[in-house]
């Protein structure tokens, strides 16, 4: 509305005692925001003697709305004459809301040898749709941060409930409800800003409103939801005391239970120049301190109500205490290896022995046999059987040293049993030396060792039989 139209409204004329200066303001009663209008100052001069006048103030207390420049400015009224002494403009821009805004005049004058003083107060209403649908959605928007905050804090506390293993389901529910409110509030609001910038101040005014009040009833839920969360965590909460009280009913026992076996394993003082052994040794030890000041942590949160923290405690005491379980295991299973690795030498070094002894038991007997080709092609037999045990031997000496015990111990146990065999066949062939000597001295028992030379014999055809298969 420009400045004319609102000069053609009521006008307020402050009119000063007509015993000093006559003093008449003019300005509109009302002003449209967005617009502007003109506010004048007119002095009549009833002495007979020039007046000078200076303005002192003309101002508002409402700057941000509601502005007044100054304009032009008369320093004398002359004796006996009306003169425009100042003029103002009054600006209100289009954000400014409805509402009673005040002027204060105040100016100084003098007459006649003497100064004086005119002060005055004008009201002017301002009518500001633009502004009054601006500060709605305003305030819808500021409900919607304030709702959306709320929300952001019930899903936090609902989410570290959730956390901790409580049923939330009956808050989500809420919380879901809440969430497509300031959805709604949130799509009115936007559509109120564009019907504002299309100038439909009716239009944006109700769909402000209608936002703030689905806000307004979002609140009660929220204040539900508050509720529904303190009994959700009150009863989680003594859950999670019988869920501590539990979990270290539960760490008191296996950490007994590990250090009855640690204590059971320490009692066998155990002795080895095994480095992997020592080193796993020297881990159990490590961790069942740790699991000794890990109870201890746990037993006092747990004295002291942190019932959370006491749970993790005790659940890693359990976690460590499995640990320590399976290193005893492995030191176990390391010992019975380092044994198995200590027979399975001791058997290789007893059959190589045993070898040794075949071939020199051979080498003494042969003079005595070689005119006997079964028992030459027996003793060929038995040195390629002694042969395969060496190579065999060599094998398992190789396992050995790469730490495949139960390998190397699979193939000492084979060869234990060949090489009986070869012993067996060996004593045979010792049976046909004996029946050689005997035979060839004048005894009386000749006869009978001829005999035992002949058994002999069918022996050795049996041995080979065997030592082939």
């Amino acid at each position: 509305m420009s400045s004319m139209e609102n000069l053609a409204l009521p006008i307020v004329i402050a009119l000063m005692a007509t015993q000093g200066l006559q003093v008449n303001v003019i300005c509109p009663q009302e002003i449209y925001a967005g617009s502007q209008a003109s506010l004048y100052i007119i002095a009549y001069n009833p002495f007979s003697t020039n007046v000078s006048i200076e303005m002192l103030e003309v101002s508002t207390p409402n700057r941000t709305y509601f502005w007044i420049i100054e304009g032009n400015k008369v320093g004398v009224v002359r004796a006996g004459q009306q003169t425009g002494i100042a003029q103002y403009t009054i600006i209100v821009p289009k954000e400014a809301p409805s509402g009673t805004y005040l002027i204060n005049i105040l100016m100084e004058y003098r007459a006649e040898g003497q100064v004086q003083w005119y002060q005055q107060n004008i009201k002017v209403k301002v009518i500001g749709y633009y502004g009054d649908t601006s500060i709605l959605i305003m305030r819808a928007e500021s409900l919607l941060y304030n709702t959306s905050m709320n929300l952001s804090i019930l899903e936090r506390e609902r989410d570290f409930l959730k956390g901790i293993g409580a049923n939330t389901s009956s808050i989500d529910l809420i919380i879901s409800g809440i969430r497509e409110n300031i959805t709604s509030a949130g799509e009115l609001i936007s559509s109120s800003k564009n019907e504002l910038n299309r100038g439909n101040y009716g239009e944006a005014s109700y769909l402000a409103e209608k936002a703030i009040s689905i806000l307004n009833s979002t609140l009660n839920s929220i204040n539900i939801a508050k509720d529904e969360l303190k009994n959700i965590s009150s009863a989680r909460k003594a859950e999670i005391k019988k869920e501590a009280e539990s979990s270290i009913i539960a760490a008191r026992s296996r950490v007994y239970t590990i250090w009855n076996e640690a204590e059971k394993l320490k009692k066998e003082n155990i002795i080895s120049n095994d480095k992997v052994l020592n080193s796993t040794m020297m881990k159990l030890w490590g961790i069942m301190s740790n699991i000794t000041a890990m109870m201890e942590r746990a037993n006092s949160a747990y004295s002291s109500g942190n019932y959370s923290l006491s749970i993790e405690l005790s659940e890693e005491v359990i976690s460590m205490v499995e640990r320590a379980e399976k290193l005893i295991s492995d030191i176990y299973d390391r010992i019975n290896l380092l044994n198995v690795k200590n027979k399975v030498e001791a058997q290789v070094n007893r059959t190589e022995s045993l070898i040794a002894y075949c071939r020199e038991s051979l080498r003494s007997i042969y003079p005595t046999i070689s005119w006997n080709k079964t028992a030459v092609s027996a003793m060929e037999e038995i040195n390629r059987t002694l042969d395969e045990a060496e190579a065999e031997l060599r094998k398992a000496r190789s396992l050995i040293e790469s730490g495949d015990y139960y390998s190397a111990y699979s193939i000492a146990s084979e060869l234990s049993n060949r090489i009986s065999s070869v012993l067996s066949s060996l004593d045979s062939l010792k049976n046909i030396e004996r029946a050689k000597v005997e035979t060839e001295s004048p005894s009386p028992w000749g006869y009978i060792a001829a005999i035992s030379a002949l058994s002999a014999f069918l022996a050795i055809v049996a041995v080979l039989l065997r030592i082939r298969r």
